[in-house]
């Protein structure tokens, strides 16, 4: 390969000739650590963890610079050192102008917005990150769309709180909802969402087990953007949940409501702060099929397309089952909204 530096000694292949031999990872070569989901999760240490190879906390860079860090240190507010007057003050989410900034200079890495970092991570291990060790993991297929693609895996004891993460995968090994599985691989946070990241090893042990009853929820408080980083959010983080009466507040393609829909960057409807899943109403790629809607106690927060692709879409192309020709708009109401709590690496507008 070629020999280059850029802050760090790299060697890179020119191409695939460029490596030969080795042989692929097993759980047993990589020494994996065989625990439960709920070891993994963790509530106890805000900005950092309890990881037994640490522990680890959140790095400076990536907190606002009135808020500590788990060791007690201040924040730089999104600089590699303090300075003064900068915009990012609260929490390890920044304000969208500070993420677009961070953005636009090449800075913004996936290390931001952790909340409660899992145990077996590092969240300043490298510029984004990193798991400290392999772990392997049983539990049952809560969510999948494709039976290759990323997929909700919970505890198999399927607590009432939390012990559900998500997946992240590419993989020939065909799952489907319900199957109870071992898995070995990294855990990673992206953006604050607790996740597993490209298993080296996953098991079939039995197909078709079951999976866990969605929880059922009508008080939405620790979703708003005002309650910001708070341990009752973070333990139904991966779960499956039902909400239950809410009423729509905003719809993706009109964001201030004025009448006049549009997804231009420049507009005032533009959705690039929020970071949402991309959508196909009418078989057209889109970026606005998200909703912010309100419980009955008036808590509001953000329902998105999602990972599989397809939980809002219909709305905004007005042909959901027994609903042709309704498009979605403020006011309308809903009996119960079924889908998983996630954690986008977008940012609410402040205006």
């Amino acid at each position: 390969g070629v020999v280059t530096y850029d802050g760090t000694w790299d060697l890179i292949p020119r191409d695939k000739f460029d490596v030969a031999g080795g042989e692929s990872k097993t759980p047993a070569s990589v020494g994996a650590v065989d625990v439960n989901i709920m070891q993994i999760l963790q509530t106890s240490v805000k900005y950092g963890n309890s990881d037994a190879g640490g522990p680890f906390s959140v790095p400076k860079r990536v907190m606002g610079t009135a808020t500590k860090n788990s060791k007690g240190e201040l924040g730089y507010g999104g600089y590699a050192l303090p300075q003064s007057g900068a915009a990012w003050t609260e929490g390890s989410c920044p304000p969208y102008e500070v993420l677009d900034w961070l953005d636009d200079s090449g800075n913004k890495t996936q290390n931001l917005c952790s909340c409660y970092p899992p145990n077996f991570y590092d969240p300043d291990g490298g510029p984004n990150g990193a798991g400290t060790k392999y772990v392997t993991v049983k539990g049952v297929i809560q969510g999948i769309a494709n039976s290759k693609g990323p997929f909700y895996i919970c505890d198999e004891s399927c607590p009432s709180t939390g012990g559900c993460m998500f997946t992240y995968r590419r993989s020939d090994t065909e799952l489907t909802e319900g199957d109870y599985v071992s898995m070995t691989a990294k855990v990673y946070a992206y953006y604050g969402l607790n996740q597993f990241s490209y298993p080296i090893d996953i098991t079939v042990l039995k197909s078709g087990k079951g999976k866990c009853q969605p929880q059922t929820l009508d008080d939405m408080s620790m979703l708003t953007y005002e309650a910001g980083c708070n341990a009752d959010a973070e333990q139904i983080e991966g779960t499956e949940v039902t909400l239950e009466c809410v009423k729509v507040t905003m719809v993706g393609n009109d964001l201030d409501s004025d009448g006049i829909t549009g997804e231009d960057d420049k507009s005032d409807d533009s959705t690039n702060h929020l970071q949402v899943h991309s959508c196909y109403p009418g078989g057209e790629k889109k970026y606005h099929c998200v909703l912010e809607v309100e419980d009955v106690r008036g808590n509001k927060f953000l329902v998105d397309d999602g990972t599989f692709g397809d939980g809002t879409e219909c709305f905004f192309a007005g042909d959901c089952s027994g609903y042709q020709g309704k498009y979605v708009a403020i006011g309308d109401t809903f009996d119960s909204l079924n889908g998983f709590v996630d954690q986008r690496r977008g940012s609410h507008a402040t205006g």
